[in-house]
């Protein structure tokens, strides 16, 4: 059976310092107002995506397979494989296609759920990028973007992201950003942002700059903004469309334990959701703060 804990049964979980900005924003990622518990076959949930005001569509890491998530039933409602066992990582929807990115550079185009789900297509990214886990489609300019975990080319002093074309079905030659780690650390360093420390292999404190270790990005529908989580750095970073840092939030683990997946509904609501590390996997549900 789904669970439902409401924010007031959380209490006893110690925030985080969280605004880690000079630009807020609408919402408070510390408090989500709602945390569901998945179905156990999403334990290994890697990406999220909404496809209408009710439904979400869900994949995991192990399984071609796309899952209909209702949140309305709070069961899944549809279930359907489109290709073959490999590491899935990101999901979007054009609203009337989907698009599923696997770990090491092939993107498969797949059709709707009224199709029966049918992988229509397959591209070849080349993306000189090891593990590659976000995906998130830009309306305005009928492109996919795309990120990895890891760094572009052995080149470790910026986070490419890259645009796929969707009209000529093309990677892009010049990446969509390049944001340097300096500028982000830096950010960090004029917020005063004290980060949780790291520990290498002997127990010692060490210092460990941010690289953002795009696991999941999505774009705001009302600002454009792009939205990058960091599940292995416990971050979440808010870029305009040219780069600039907007916000940077520091988020609770104890609430973000593996965030692997980022959307947001039509009203510009979000849900995060989470592998099962050492529990169920969950789904959190940040409304936008009313004005």
């Amino acid at each position: 059976m789904l669970i439902f804990i409401l924010l007031t049964s959380l209490i006893f979980i110690q925030p985080v310092n969280a605004q880690v900005n000079s630009a807020e924003i609408p919402y408070n990622f510390n408090q989500p107002a709602k945390i569901i518990v998945l179905p156990e076959v999403l334990k290994e949930v890697s990406g999220i995506v909404m496809i209408d005001d009710e439904n979400m569509a869900c994949i995991e890491d192990e399984r071609a397979r796309i899952y209909i998530y209702s949140l309305k039933s709070n069961t899944i409602v549809i279930s359907n494989e489109f290709g073959y066992k490999s590491d899935y990582e990101g999901i979007a929807y054009t609203g009337n296609t989907f698009y599923v990115v696997q770990s090491k550079g092939i993107l498969y185009e797949v059709s709707d759920v009224s199709e029966g789900m049918v992988a229509l297509n397959f591209f070849s990214l080349l993306i000189p990028s090891p593990d590659i886990e976000a995906l998130t489609f830009d309306q305005q300019k009928n492109q996919l973007l795309i990120a990895s975990k890891g760094d572009y080319d052995n080149h470790n002093d910026s986070k490419t992201i890259f645009s796929f074309n969707l009209n000529t079905e093309s990677l892009e030659e010049e990446p969509f950003l390049k944001i340097p780690y300096n500028a982000v650390n830096n950010f960090l360093e004029k917020e005063n942002v004290v980060l949780p420390p790291s520990f290498d292999k002997n127990g010692k404190i060490k210092n460990k700059p941010v690289k953002i270790l795009a696991s999941a990005m999505a774009i705001n529908p009302f600002t454009n903004n792009l939205y990058v989580l960091s599940a292995n750095e416990y971050l979440l970073f808010v870029f305009s469309q040219t780069g600039k840092i907007v916000h940077v939030e520091l988020l609770n683990e104890s609430f973000y334990p593996q965030a692997e997946g980022i959307t947001f509904t039509p009203e510009g609501d979000i849900y995060i959701s989470n592998e099962g590390r050492n529990g169920p996997p969950t789904l959190l549900f940040i409304p936008l703060k009313k004005q």
